[in-house]
Formats: structure tokens, sequence, C-alpha cells
């Protein structure tokens, strides 16, 4: 039950981060974990590399 939750909660996330051009990079890793092809390492070592800025910056 709690995995099914964190699978539709992630795409509805995702969908209104692009609705509304917000930058959320854990969330993004996250499903490129679940629905693309990227693997758990590559969603630990992306915020890690991850360019620093504001929080009230886009992209």
């Amino acid at each position: 039950m709690k995995l099914q939750k964190v699978l539709k909660n992630t795409k509805v996330v995702m969908q209104l981060a692009n609705d509304y051009n917000v930058n959320t990079p854990i969330t993004r890793d996250v499903y490129k974990a679940l629905y693309e092809e990227n693997t758990a390492f590559d969603a630990f070592k992306e915020p890690i590399t991850h360019k620093v800025g504001s929080e009230k910056e886009l992209g």
C-alpha cells in the first residue's frame, strides 16, 4: 500500500512541477529511478553534482 502511494505521489508531484515550472531535483531523480532507466546510484549521484543556487531561482 505504501509503495503504491509513493508511485502515485511521485507522478503527481512531477506533473505539478512541470506544469508550474518548478525545479524539484530530488523528486525528478526518484521519478527517473522509478519510471526511467536511471539506477538508485544515479539518483544519489545527481544531487551531489547539482549546481547550488537560490531557492527562488528556477531551473
